[in-house]
């Protein structure tokens, strides 16, 4: 037995589409099985003929982790006794490698026949790659929690951006003040919600208190910080422009809708981050030790990162998670600026950047990293500083988890 038989398998949500190279690259055949348990019966029925007839050595499949849509084949050609035994090799593929691989070979049809087809050629050519890992069922469990906050956390964003506009056709010169701290914040949505531009510019100041603070107005008012505040807030209604009655109200009405969305959202986050922390509690970890990285940031990084052994050092790490600067050089030229790459795991590359956030505000060391790369950036001084401490930080996590160890903040500093 020689050679290796290489499946490409182009995944969609009703069905799959499958071809087979020998190990001279060959087309032996292709197969097209809905995407169903009965349809992954199929494939490996096929796959399993095809390997006895030509006498191979191995089985190489692989598919682009288009989706989810690969999900369910992946898992059943993993537990099928028969594949493993063989030995079966599985790989998921990123699609932009995919892609670039079929513009090599000339290739300009987009068919799930041609796309099969380029999977096949891809494995074929790439003897190099690295074989997906068998997930434990708790960090997999575990991913699906981590996934739905980062997403619930960028809709939320995406929430407070059309918030943001909305707040700008209805009082324009809002956010070009600070009366409140946090312009989401509970009394700052209530003035967003409750008033129009016209009754904030109109009102005696001990009204607009008790339209603003509500009961609690006698407390806040005349003295003090609220004082204040109300002053600037008229001031603002002053500056901005007026819509007609009709249009400020469909803002209002939008601003409303919105606003709820975000609570909902928050509401739900909360209840993502129990859910993290009470499995986090069940599974051995070492990277709560570093300050300031909890259990919600480190459920987010491992089960991301998985089995260690995948990666030979920190730098493989750092280019599955995207955290890698691109080389622009010709000759004697040498670019100034490498932008980030951001060509791997985003969900991996989001929890680095968070805990980075995080860690240096409570550990010395990130701290002063953190304030030198701020210093040193020309444009856009926080995030480039952020990416760098997340790097930084990267190099740290990589050594607890490989040595076992807890965070030692002498050990760092040394």
């Amino acid at each position: 037995m020689t050679g290796s038989l290489q499946i490409g398998v182009d995944v969609s949500r009703a069905e799959h589409v499958a071809e087979i190279l020998d190990p001279a690259g060959a087309a032996v055949g292709r197969r097209r099985v809905p995407n169903s348990p009965a349809g992954g019966q199929q494939l490996i029925a096929w796959v399993l003929e095809q390997a006895r007839h030509l006498s191979v050595a191995e089985i190489r499949v692989g598919m682009e982790a288009t989706n989810v849509y690969w999900w369910h084949l992946f898992h059943q050609l993993l537990a099928h006794a028969e594949l493993r035994a063989f030995p079966t090799h599985l790989f998921l593929l990123n699609p932009h490698d995919i892609a670039h691989f079929k513009k090599a070979l000339g290739i300009v049809d987009k068919s799930d026949p041609v796309d099969a087809h380029t999977i096949a050629q891809y494995l074929r050519f790439r003897t190099d790659l690295h074989e997906a890992y068998t997930p434990d069922p708790r960090y997999e469990a575990l991913q699906v929690l981590t996934r739905a906050r980062f997403q619930l956390v960028h809709v939320q964003a995406q929430e407070k951006n059309r918030v943001l506009a909305r707040v700008f056709q209805a009082f324009s010169a809002y956010g070009k003040g600070r009366p409140f701290a946090d312009v989401f914040g509970a009394t700052s949505q209530h003035v967003l919600a409750e008033l129009t531009v016209s009754e904030i510019a109109s009102l005696d100041l001990p009204c607009l208190a008790q339209r603003v603070f509500g009961a609690s107005a006698d407390a806040y008012f005349p003295a003090g910080r609220p004082e204040a505040i109300l002053h600037e807030l008229v001031q603002l209604a002053r500056d901005s422009y007026r819509c007609d009655a009709y249009t400020e109200s469909a803002l209002r009405t939008a601003i409303r809708a919105h606003l709820e969305v975000i609570r909902q959202i928050q509401r739900q986050t909360r209840h993502l981050e129990q859910e993290i922390e009470t499995a986090m509690a069940r599974i051995p970890g070492r990277l709560q030790s570093i300050p300031g990285l909890g259990p919600v940031f480190e459920a987010g990084i491992v089960t991301e990162i998985g089995p260690l052994d995948r990666f030979r050092d920190d730098d493989q790490v750092a280019r599955f998670a995207g955290l890698t600067w691109r080389r622009n050089q010709s000759g004697e030229f040498e670019a100034d600026t490498r932008p980030l790459t951001r060509r791997g795991n985003s969900y991996l590359r989001y929890y680095l950047c968070e805990a980075a956030n995080s860690v240096r505000v409570h550990e010395a060391g990130l701290a002063s990293y953190y304030a030198r790369k701020y210093r040193e950036a020309r444009h856009h001084p926080h995030k480039r500083a952020l990416v760098l401490t997340a790097r930084r930080l990267l190099r740290t996590i990589y050594a607890l988890l490989k040595r076992g160890e807890e965070f030692d903040p002498k050990r760092r500093s040394a």
